[in-house]
């Protein structure tokens, strides 16, 4: 299978793959137990053997100080999980995740004939919430770095499962509303789609809001119960065992009320058992906060849609994808809410489709402008510069006798982002009192690419300046109390040639692209030299770091 690339749904609960067909369909591929989906939980058996699935999760029970689910949730941070006397970022153990899913991708393709026994696939566009920042994306390519992946692009989750929308609907523009509700993560985005055209207006969402937190909810109902019928004070929930198995419960409880109106949920701990009944109303009630927060997100997104020009009556459809969409009352909610047909959208695997057909078409894409290249002796740069200008790339490739191949959407996608956040840095806005400020620069919802420019003066002699950078959710250009409402990122460290007096006029470019990844450029005004700079992420994994990941992902198997 030649220029073969995945799609990665890579979900909190559960992890979905897919590539594109000879057809130029997107086609998801079944795990090694036959499953569209595989659990994102991962058990580790010794440092040398990890099993992550089905499998796994029945582990959460058994050994759960060796089992870890929910890793999503702490990308991006300072997490960090010690199992068998080994210290596990989030990064290494969301790696486990992907070199299951790739790996049994791979087996099936083999075993399907698509691909030679000794091939295999390790190109990939992994997906990741709308609504986070630079650090979880960051955290997000470093875990198909450390899988042994070649990471094309990280794309938001809504706009993967619009692109495979707009792909079977090409022959329709709309606008539509994307109501993703996952097992960990929740994400409401706004796009205008159309053929190959996926316009992100807007987004919004909590990347800690999911059906997790639904579990969550009747395991507490549980434990209180518990303790009224069993007439203790204790919260068996303490218990690692017992908090496993009723989060076991509590997910196949809500499973059932997903198509019945009863669910009836046993209750065992250190020799006793407590027998319960849920019903469907029961469970809407506990959980009905849960869901009012998703609509206020909602709202909160369709008001920013209104400041672009999109109003809730311009909104054609609205699309409910996520696993976790399934549940009765959230389609009822949508529904009673907005008043708008609603289409409960393949929710378990549209998001790794869409990203399957956005990996071929940027990769098919790439192979064309390198091929171009060789064919008119020009670089690859000035290829892809005259394809941005608007070369008709198809009539350029049949002049130079180059083959198009295999591009799903006939042609490359046309997408246009927004900023899921904030982004400025901080300056001296009183340098009597030593007052500082973060001046932003991108903010949110901000259309990607988008680039400012901002002037400054050094406030001492030197060569080196620095940037700290932060992110937040304001909308203010100068945000003052930034400590409270900000992010430390990074700290850019530029260096210049030589020692700049104070009061250096410095110009400061940044830029943001459309993956959201941001670069930043300064130029001191007086000999107009560029700065030399470094910079690491907050959290992000050092040089050593991913090493060592790296070789202990090598040296491991994974099940």
């Amino acid at each position: 299978m030649k220029n073969g690339i995945f799609g990665i749904d890579l979900g909190t609960t559960y992890s979905c793959i897919a590539y594109v067909d000879e057809f130029g369909k997107a086609v998801t591929i079944r795990n090694a137990d036959g499953e569209m989906t595989t659990p994102s939980v991962v058990y580790f058996e010794s440092t040398e053997k990890q099993i992550v699935g089905t499998e796994a999760k029945t582990s959460m029970v058994m050994e759960p100080e060796n089992t870890v689910a929910f890793i999503k949730r702490e990308m991006g941070s300072d997490f960090r999980r010690e199992i068998h006397g080994v210290s596990y970022s989030p990064q290494e153990i969301s790696a486990k995740i992907l070199k299951k899913v790739v790996g049994d991708a791979n087996a099936a393709l083999r075993e399907q004939g698509i691909l030679k026994q000794d091939e295999e696939i390790k190109k990939a566009v992994i997906t990741c919430p709308a609504y986070f920042g630079m650090a979880e994306k960051d955290a997000t390519k470093n875990a198909g770095i450390i899988a042994g992946l070649e990471v094309l692009d990280i794309i938001n989750e809504p706009t993967a499962a619009a692109i495979n929308y707009g792909v079977i609907n090409a022959d329709q523009k709309k606008n539509v509303l994307v109501y993703d509700l996952g097992g960990g993560t929740f994400d409401v985005t706004i796009i205008s789609i159309g053929g190959n055209s996926i316009n992100v207006v807007c987004t919004g969402g909590d990347p800690k809001l999911g059906g997790k937190d639904w579990d969550n909810q009747l395991k507490d109902y549980l434990v209180e119960r518990w303790k009224k019928e069993m007439d203790t004070d204790e919260d068996i929930s303490e218990d690692l065992e017992t908090l496993s198995a009723l989060m076991e419960s509590a997910e196949k409880a809500k499973k059932t009320l997903s198509t019945k109106d009863t669910a009836k949920i046993i209750v065992n701990h250190e020799g006793e058992r407590m027998k319960v009944e849920i019903t469907r109303e029961m469970y809407d009630n506990m959980t009905g906060r849960l869901l009012e927060r998703t609509i206020e997100l909602t709202n909160s997104c369709l008001k920013e849609a209104e400041k672009k020009g999109i109003s809730l009556a311009q909104i054609d459809e609205i699309l409910l994808v996520g696993g976790s969409s399934r549940m009765p009352q959230v389609k009822a909610m949508v529904e009673k809410t907005y008043g708008k047909p609603t289409n409960l959208f393949d929710p378990d695997e549209a998001v790794a489709k869409g990203a399957a057909l956005y990996a071929q078409d940027i990769n098919q894409y790439q192979i064309i402008i390198e091929a171009l290249a060789e064919k008119t002796g020009k670089s690859t740069e000035q290829v892809e510069k005259e394809a941005k200008e608007g070369m008709d790339l198809h009539q350029a490739a049949k002049r130079a006798g180059v083959s198009l191949g295999l591009m799903p959407t006939g042609g490359k996608l046309d997408i246009k982002n927004v900023s899921s956040r904030t982004y400025g840095i901080v300056t001296i806005i009183d340098e009597r009192t030593n007052l500082d400020a973060v001046s932003n620069f991108v903010f949110q919802n901000d259309t990607l690419p988008c680039t400012e420019v901002k002037m400054f003066d050094t406030i001492a002699d030197g060569r080196g300046v620095q940037f700290p950078l932060y992110e937040s959710l304001s909308d203010q250009r100068l945000l003052e109390n930034y400590k409270d409402l900000a992010t430390e990122m990074t700290v850019f460290q530029m260096e210049f040639a030589r020692v700049l007096p104070k009061g250096t006029p410095i110009e400061v470019k940044m830029t943001l692209n459309n993956s959201g990844l941001i670069t930043i450029e300064a130029e001191e005004q007086a000999d107009h030299t560029k700065a030399n700079f470094t910079f690491q992420i907050k959290n992000s994994l050092d040089e050593n770091e991913m090493k060592n990941a790296m070789l202990r992902s090598s040296a491991s198997k994974v099940e």
